[in-house]
């Protein structure tokens, strides 16, 4: 989070003042939304990951086990 706070000022220290107004737009749609995003889908992947895992049908003993 520290490297983001610190490219975004950077950033914005290098961008001329009648240029800032551009620059925020497609920031905030890569920071707020595309990260959102991806954090979602990988989810979703370690979730469908999960439903293939023989950890799911290991919750019934065998019954010489008991």
């Amino acid at each position: 989070m520290i490297l983001d706070i610190n490219a975004g000022s950077i950033m914005f220290a290098l961008t001329p003042d009648r240029l800032r107004s551009r620059a925020i737009g497609p920031f905030n749609v890569v920071n707020w939304w595309i990260r959102r995003l991806e954090a979602t889908v990988g989810a979703l992947a370690g979730a469908l990951r999960l439903l293939g895992s023989p950890v799911t049908g290991s919750r019934d003993l065998p019954e010489e086990a008991v």
